[in-house]
């Protein structure tokens, strides 16, 4: 009898503990004309939820825990903070002018939002939800990313005649200007934190910058409108969308040259990764859809029906405490339907949707960015952010366009 319990006693020590699940990855669009973020779950390519947020949506970014998304409501002037497990508006945040571009830091205590109207990035704390200082960039800025450490922001300034892109010094707000070509708008920086990778729609090219020393390495002709940049995880390949012909374009980063150029849907702008880098995704703005490009083969393996004029996509997963740092990889529960369909070509089926080490950051307070903006003649820092001022849009807003659906290379860079 004793053997026997001994036994037991054994088999009950030397059983296998379950593995943790894996975090489930979700898919955050933003719908410029419908004033809402959808939710897909990646895994299915289904939409399982449509929250509405400001007005004219421009883009979205999902923390490194996967427990909140930011997103920028250009004709509104806000932030929208999205709790994710309940996928609800939690906040909404007073910005400048025209809100574009958002970031969120690697520690996740930081969102960075461009103002395009205002020519300012919005730092907010996410603790608080408060802006807690706005400092002055170029002319329309657009696209932000962060450096892996957080020490370091990065904005494309995509003006009419503007090219530079602003790096922010996270400790100091201290700015730098770095030269690239006409229009720069879609920014990113590789996972080892050492390559910038940079969009200049004016000038039809990406900018390779080594981040070291800010310096210009390469300069890669792509398309003829090209949008915005994501790279992937590996740090191996990076991905740019072209809004007139509406491609996707495949730049292995060893070589610096155009390798794949993929067909997706009209007028795509936005560009996300999925977490292991198997699968990127673009909006399709002119479609109204998500093209999903399997990375193995660099091929539309499916098109997910979405809202009204998509711009922006952004990944994140449910209990990811290590994810990304911008809207590429980083990006309770009533499924909700949306019309139209969904069409999947991996076994050529259809089926209807429904439903980006501790930072320098938090060493900084605002009486240090006050002190720098005294010292420097190159940052402008205002603290405690004031009220947006009215304003009239910039030169994409003329003409009868709205913010986000500007495609005519003629009209201020998306």
């Amino acid at each position: 009898m004793a053997v026997a319990i001994g036994f037991t006693a054994l088999m009950a020590v030397a059983a296998p503990v379950p593995a943790p699940a894996e975090p489930r990855e979700f898919v955050y669009v933003t719908n410029t004309l419908s004033n809402t973020v959808l939710v897909i779950d990646a895994a299915t390519s289904t939409v399982v939820a449509t929250i509405a947020v400001g007005n004219n949506p421009q883009e979205v970014a999902v923390s490194p825990d996967g427990t909140r998304a930011y997103v920028t409501n250009g004709d509104s002037n806000t932030v929208s903070v999205i709790d994710t497990g309940a996928r609800a508006v939690i906040a909404t945040i007073q910005v400048e002018t025209l809100p574009w571009g958002v970031a969120v830091s690697p520690r996740g205590d930081r969102v960075y939002v461009s103002n395009a109207s205002s020519n300012t990035v919005s730092v907010i704390d996410t603790a608080t939800n408060a802006v807690i200082a706005t400092i002055q960039v170029g002319d329309f800025p657009v696209g932000v990313t962060f450096t892996p450490d957080g020490t370091r922001v990065y904005v494309g300034n995509a003006g009419q005649f503007s090219t530079q892109v602003s790096m922010i010094d996270t400790a100091t707000y201290a700015v730098t200007d770095i030269p690239v070509g006409l229009n720069p708008a879609g920014v990113d920086v590789t996972s080892d934190g050492t390559r910038l990778y940079v969009v200049s729609r004016g000038s039809a090219i990406v900018s390779v910058i080594r981040i070291s020393d800010n310096t210009p390495i390469a300069i890669i002709p792509v398309g003829l409108d090209p949008q915005r940049v994501v790279v992937n995880p590996a740090g191996t390949l990076a991905y740019v969308t072209d809004s007139s012909l509406n491609t996707v374009s495949v730049i292995p980063t060893a070589d610096y040259t155009v390798s794949n150029t993929v067909p997706v849907g009209l007028s795509p702008v936005g560009v996300a990764i999925s977490r292991n880098g198997t699968r990127v995704y673009a909006a399709n703005g002119g479609s109204n859809s998500i093209s999903v490009i399997g990375a193995a083969t660099n091929t539309v393996i499916r098109t997910i029906a979405v809202g009204d004029s998509p711009l922006d996509v952004a990944v994140g997963a449910t209990g990811d405490v290590t994810g990304g740092v911008t809207g590429g990889v980083t990006r309770g529960d009533r499924p909700r339907s949306v019309a139209g369909r969904q069409t999947e070509q991996e076994g050529g089926s259809t089926s209807d949707g429904s439903g980006k080490g501790r930072s320098n950051q938090d060493q900084h307070d605002v009486s240090t960015a006050e002190q720098a903006g005294r010292n420097s003649g190159q940052v402008k820092v205002k603290v405690d952010h004031e009220k947006a001022t009215k304003g009239r849009r910039k030169a994409h807003r003329g003409g009868g366009h709205r913010a986000g659906r500007c495609l005519r290379s003629r009209c201020a860079p998306l």
